[in-house]
């Protein structure tokens, strides 16, 4: 699988997504009817405007799952942060969050366009992403 590059038409802001990302995002849509909303943080380099996702981690055990819902919970995500901002030595950060959704042509519910919003406003978030069912489709929103 090759990386994905995204251009942000309302910034202009390239996000270049690793294949290992696409790659983990991918093996957590919802294809049967059972299956509970994933996700988890996005890691990866700022570079000026852009960004490069490098690494993102999975649903973690304390996380709250259900059909249609994903709350991400601290414990894990945070470490998994961490590991990957000592390793590359400050230089992999927190960019943003990915979750799917069960349809195949997913929107933001409001609940994840005020935690966007919220993100945003505190400088914590670049990037956003929902994956739907048919395909790795990905959505992504940046700060202006």
């Amino acid at each position: 699988m090759q990386p994905l590059a995204l251009i942000d038409p309302g910034s202009g802001r390239l996000v270049v997504v690793s294949a290992l990302v696409i790659e983990l995002v991918a093996r957590y849509k919802q294809l049967k009817a059972g299956d509970p909303e994933s996700g988890g943080i996005l890691i990866g380099l700022r570079r000026g405007e852009h960004f490069e996702i490098t690494a993102a981690t999975m649903p973690q055990v304390d996380d709250k799952r259900t059909r249609f819902r994903f709350e991400r919970v601290e414990r894990g995500h945070a470490e998994a942060l961490k590991k990957r901002w000592a390793v590359s030595m400050g230089a992999e950060n927190y960019l943003g969050e990915w979750h799917t959704h069960p349809e195949d042509h997913p929107s933001p519910s409001s609940i994840d366009v005020s935690e966007w919003q919220r993100a945003v406003g505190l400088r914590r978030a670049a990037t956003c992403q929902i994956t739907s069912r048919p395909a790795c489709s990905e959505r992504f929103s940046t700060p202006v």
